[in-house]
């Protein structure tokens, strides 16, 4: 992902002149992706919602469990995965950054997740039964945020935290429900 944020930067400003074709392909493209991911997430979400249901039946586990525990461990396994090798090269900035780009990755769904559940609710005026969870992400994500926002180097004890903060959040919604 950096190696194509770099090209597209160099390629940006090449020769000290700023490149306003390329730079607005580049916009004009990642606003067709966003599109294009609602349109895929708006013809997906109905059947995903019922396989999550139809799983949490077949195996017996409680249905919360599922959208909060399996879901996101499928969803973010390829990131998590391609973050273990820069993280075993067992330097302190490869490291920090492995963890900020999964902490940036972090913040991003549950703002997007976010913004997403308070447009529905304020487009369709439903009542807003989700207290719980707003808290646990609000909870959540000052914590990291506010490492984030001290720190430039991520020490060990941060992703320590930052690891636990996902079961106890679980737990203390399962809590709260």
């Amino acid at each position: 992902m950096w190696g194509e944020v770099e090209k597209l930067v160099y390629e940006v400003e090449k020769d000290g002149k700023i490149n306003y074709k390329l730079l607005t392909w580049a916009f004009n493209k990642s606003i067709f992706q966003v599109i294009l991911g609602i349109a895929m997430m708006t013809l997906c979400s109905k059947p995903l919602v019922n396989s999550i249901k139809k799983l949490s039946e077949a195996i017996g586990m409680p249905s919360f469990l599922i959208p909060f525990v399996i879901v996101p461990l499928a969803l973010n396994a390829r990131m998590t995965i391609a973050a273990i090798y820069p993280a075993s090269q067992k330097c302190s900035k490869t490291a920090s950054l492995t963890f900020s780009e999964i902490y940036v990755g972090v913040m991003r769904n549950n703002i997007m997740g976010m913004t997403t559940l308070l447009a529905i609710v304020y487009a369709k005026d439903l009542t807003w039964d989700y207290s719980a969870q707003v808290l646990i992400v609000l909870v959540a994500c000052t914590i990291i945020g506010l490492l984030a926002l001290f720190s430039t180097r991520y020490p060990l004890w941060t992703s320590l935290l930052a690891f636990s903060l996902y079961p106890s959040c679980v737990v203390f919604f399962y809590l709260l429900q």
